[in-house]
């Protein structure tokens, strides 16, 4: 498997199922060859097979999952930021915003 990144994230209120349903179908690839879907503050990260044709790449840079359009390419952030769930300075502006609205 090979980490891909797409330009869609919590932020657009995309889940996990909405791209594993978009790449299988996109790409014509069963779910269980589909890896680990992670999603994040406004990307997300996929595990697709090595060795996936360059035609199907390009079709899945085209596809549009929760009004963003994926632009996949191969995930090349260091892996520390690879880490699992969100990052502390998004949580950080999380519990600051229900602070400021009075939720604890």
């Amino acid at each position: 498997m090979i980490k891909y990144r797409v330009d869609v994230g919590e932020v657009h209120g995309v889940k996990a199922g909405n791209l594993l349903g978009a790449i299988a179908n996109e790409a014509g690839l069963e779910g269980k060859h589909i890896g680990k879907i992670s999603i994040r503050e406004d990307f997300s990260t996929v595990d697709l097979p090595v060795g996936m044709p360059s035609e199907i790449l390009r079709e899945l840079k085209k596809v549009w999952v929760s009004g963003q359009q994926l632009s996949i390419r191969l995930d090349s952030s260091p892996s520390k930021s690879r880490g699992r769930g969100k990052s502390s300075d998004s949580r950080k502006q999380r519990k600051r915003q229900r602070v400021q609205r009075g939720q604890f």
